[in-house]
Formats: structure tokens, sequence, C-alpha cells
């Protein structure tokens, strides 16, 4: 008693060690305690009894409770104090003393079901399923998470036969499965239905950290490779030379239109060491390669500079379809503009009927159509930043006639 001030704090500083003998004493040594004390006494008693079962001290933690402590008075809980430590035997002794699996009312650290999923026993997640029986606080979505994440196909199992939600935090447990590539798990997830933007997600990850066989697996498990609109392919081709998941996307059927040919080969040549990547997205749209890039020794601005060049047939086979040409120039309405300079499409607050007369524009100034069309253009400017690099103004240059 010498070392403590009090003898509260000899207890919660014994509690550590788990010496039963040394607690004992401490226990005859201790004056009698006040009625108006007996609230305080106890909350101290449940907190050493909390970090007795931390410890998996089990002899000490049975000598608090004899002594007062409450099994559920601390704020952590003793059951989920001995579930944290992973102390399985001390869990199951704790929950037939009628631990609740709730935790204390009102705290969200007390919840027991993510630190028992953690232990990775089977045996003492049913326990708690069979106890919480649908509580507020027992935190099923959260121990399904955490069971994806370590890899026990066996709980996960059992969490989702209790009811537990794939689709919790925007399907955060199939982005876990994603990130892990358990693809033994991402099918039993799939196989409850998740959500189209949740299982779309799950195929942008996996496209965007290169994982091949997870993007197979997901494929052949029915989800839709144009899912998100065309964004797994761009996330897949945005330099971080995916070639093999480039190459599964493509011959899957991913639509190259969704977010704009031209977005996508821009996208793809304007990071170095991508070339590969870059040549399957030009042989796919049927336009070929030249030079060598010094693999990837080119500056930024020249590999932009080459990425235009290598476009440019695919340009003029776009504008040959759109229309025919005069003396100044390609014959453009301003509704094919849009379809050319945005291929991957206008928000409705920017799109302007009032000004698509069908009329074909030669000039960005000097008309009145021309001064509407610049206008347009600085307000679109004003919304989408430098987008991909500045690529707006290559797209304007190109498609609008030559002769400003």
């Amino acid at each position: 008693m010498r070392r403590f001030a009090t003898f509260e704090r000899a207890l919660y500083e014994e509690s550590h060690f788990g010496n039963v003998a040394v607690l004992e004493c401490l226990f005859r040594l201790a004056d009698g305690t006040k009625e108006s004390d007996v609230a305080y006494r106890a909350d101290i008693l449940s907190l050493c009894l909390t970090v007795s079962c931390r410890h998996n001290h089990a002899a000490a933690a049975h000598l608090f409770l004899h002594n007062g402590a409450h099994i559920d008075g601390a704020s952590e809980g003793s059951l989920c104090a001995a579930l944290s430590g992973g102390h399985i035997t001390l869990a199951k002794n704790l929950l037939s003393l009628g631990a609740s699996v709730q935790g204390r009312i009102g705290t969200v650290d007390a919840r027991v079901l993510p630190p028992a999923a953690e232990t990775g026993n089977l045996e003492i997640v049913q326990l708690v399923l069979a106890k919480a029986n649908g509580g507020p606080h027992w935190g099923i979505d959260d121990a399904l998470v955490v069971a994806v994440r370590a890899g026990f196909l066996p709980i996960v199992s059992a969490l989702l036969s209790h009811g537990a939600n794939i689709g919790f935090d925007s399907g955060r447990p199939l982005l876990e499965a994603v990130r892990t590539r358990n693809t033994a798990i991402l099918a039993l997830l799939l196989s409850r239905t998740p959500s189209d933007a949740d299982a779309g997600r799950a195929l942008t990850l996996a496209a965007r950290l290169g994982f091949k066989d997870v993007v197979e697996v997901l494929l052949d498990l029915g989800l839709d490779v144009n899912a998100m609109g065309g964004v797994t392919l761009i996330e897949a081709v945005r330099g971080r030379a995916h070639v093999d998941v480039v190459k599964v996307l493509l011959d899957r059927g991913a639509d190259v239109t969704l977010v704009g040919v031209k977005n996508l080969v821009w996208t793809a040549g304007w990071y170095e060491d991508n070339d590969a990547v870059l040549e399957i997205l030009l042989e796919h749209i049927g336009v070929t390669k030249g030079g060598d890039w010094g693999g990837g020794k080119t500056t930024r601005m020249e590999r932009r500079r080459r990425v235009e060049q290598m476009l440019r047939q695919f340009e003029e086979r776009e504008l040959a379809v759109v229309g025919g040409s005069d003396d100044s120039g390609a014959t453009l309405t301003l509704g094919e503009y849009q379809r050319h300079a945005f291929p991957w499409g206008i928000p409705a607050d920017l799109a302007p009927t009032q000004l698509d007369t069908g009329a074909p524009h030669t000039r960005l100034s000097g008309n009145r159509t021309g001064r509407k069309v610049a206008a347009w253009w600085r307000r679109v400017k004003r919304r989408v930043g430098q987008w991909c690099g500045g690529m707006e103004r290559r797209v304007l240059l190109t498609f609008v006639p030559r002769k400003l």
C-alpha cells in the first residue's frame, strides 16, 4: 500500500498483473466502505475486472466479481475486453456468468460481435449470435467487415445467415474482399445479390488495383462489365499499366464509347510506362501507334503531341461521318459539336438547347451564333476546370473549323 495513494489506485495497478494473493491482501486491508461510496467503489471494481479480462487473468476476474464488480459495468465491458485479447475460454466463462453481448447501454465501443469475429473462433461467434438475438448494439455489419478482411469464411457465412448487410457502408464488405483477393468470400457475398452500384464499385476497385483474377471471377459471377458507365475501364488504364486487366475487360465486352474513345486513349497515353495499355486500346479502335516512345522516357508534352497525332485518323473518320465541309472547314452544328467535344456527356444545367439552331457555325466570334458558343464554352470551362490535362481545348481546336 505504500506505493499508491489510495486503495482504488492499488487495485487498478495490481489488476494488470493478476496476482490473486496480492489482490486478496488489498481487500483484507481495505477500510470499511461508506454507503455513499458504494457506487463509486463498484465502478472502480468493474474497471479492474475489465483490465483483468483484457490480460486473461481469469482468477483475478472471478475475485473482482465476488467482491462486487458488475460484469457489464465498465464502458468497454468485460466480455468485449476478453474477446479483444483473443481469450476464448475466459469469454465463454463470462457468457456463462451472464455477460451481456450488447455491453453497457448507449456505448458504441461495447459491441461484442466485432471482436468476437476477429478471434476467428466460429464457436464463440455462434454463442454471441445465439445470445444477441438481434440486439441494437451488437454490430453485426461491422463484424462482417472484420471477418471478410481476415478471411474467415465460416464466420462470414454465419453472419450472413443472421442478417448481416453486404451493402453496409456502400458495399464495404465487397470492397474488403476485393482488396484481400479472397475469391471464395467474394462468391459468397455475391450470392446474396448486392446492388448494382456496390457490385460495380467492387469491379472498378479490382480493375484499379490490377487484380486480373478477381476481375475474371467477378465477371464470371455475372457482373456487368459496363455497370459503372465505363468508369471501370478508364480506372484500369489510368497510368498503372494493368495490361492483363484491360485485355480481360475489352474481351468481355467493355464499351469504349461510354466515356469517349478520345478520352480513354488520351488518359492511357498521358502516363509514362503505359505504352502496352495504349497499344491495346489503339488496336481495339483500329488506330496504329507509330514510332518508338523510348520506354517512357519522353516528356509529358511530347507524349501529348504524339497521342494527338495518333488520334487524328480517328477524328477524321468521325468528322467524315458527321457531314461535309465548305470553304471555311468542316460543317458542324452546335449539337454535333457538343457530342464530339464532350463524348462523356454534358451536365443538364450546361446543355445550351436554346443555341442549337441546327445551322452550321464557322467561327467562334464575329457572328451571333459564334458569340453564344464562346459564352457557353466559358461557362463549361468554369464548371469542368482543366479536365484531363486540358483535353477540352484540344478537342475544341480539332472540331471547330480551322479558319478562325
